[in-house]
């Protein structure tokens, strides 16, 4: 009965063997390994590569543009225009033009009934 035993927990173990190399997560690469895989062109073939610094003039103010100090500022940058006012501020503005246009209107029906007198 005991080597009936014996044979049940052996296989328990190798189970517990079996399932727990299929749970664990791959193992987090240290900082070495990384340095290691940057060295390797292979790991990295499918990444993006950033281009090499390019300097170049702007035609009209003579300044000089480094085209990587631009990659750099926006890389947080969404890929869309942000609004620049508030609803708030386009509320106001809109208020502000239909009063001149309540103005500019009643001025001008001023004016057409003077002329048709």
């Amino acid at each position: 009965m005991i080597h009936k035993e014996l044979e049940m927990l052996t296989m328990m173990c190798e189970m517990e063997k079996a399932r727990t190399h299929k749970t664990q997560a791959p193992p987090r690469p240290t900082p070495a390994d990384m340095m290691n895989n940057n060295n390797n062109n292979n790991a990295n073939a499918n990444a993006p590569k950033i281009p090499n610094l390019q300097i170049s003039q702007d035609p009209i103010s003579g300044q000089l543009i480094f085209k990587r100090e631009e990659i750099r500022k926006g890389v947080f940058r969404p890929g869309w225009n942000l609004p620049t006012m508030t609803l708030e501020e386009l509320g106001e503005i809109e208020m502000r033009d239909a009063i001149e246009r309540e103005k500019r209107q009643k001025e001008a029906e001023v004016l057409e009934k003077e002329v048709s007198l």
